[in-house]
């Protein structure tokens, strides 16, 4: 499901998993792109939590150059974990991961207006 991030879709937010996180950090790495986190901090999340995107900005790819293979276009994304020693993480998701990692659920604190 994608939702455009609109005043009109306030009802809903972004959020990831422990798994998710650990799984799109995991491609990050591998596949040499800008943002990804250290593993040993990402395996001390708690596995029932949802952890909400706080943000999520476009990030063009590239096709490649003298120094090595390109990247796909990404998502970079702002996730809150309520920690202390990383109270955010940024990962890059490529595009067509991006569903795969990143859920969609209805704000519990959205009030509608009458």
């Amino acid at each position: 499901m994608h939702i455009k991030q609109t005043s009109e879709n306030d009802n809903y937010m972004y959020y990831m998993t422990k798994k998710t996180i650990i799984r799109s950090n995991n491609r990050a790495k591998k596949m040499g792109l800008n943002r990804a986190m250290d593993s040993r901090f990402l395996k001390t999340l708690h596995p029932s939590l949802k952890y909400p995107v706080m943000a999520q900005i476009f990030h063009a790819g590239y096709n490649g150059s003298n120094f090595g293979p390109g990247t796909p276009d990404c998502k970079r994304v702002i996730v809150y974990t309520q920690r202390s020693e990383h109270s955010t993480l940024i990962i890059d998701i490529p595009i067509k991961f991006f569903s795969k990692d990143v859920f969609v659920m209805k704000n519990p604190n959205h009030k509608e207006e009458k």
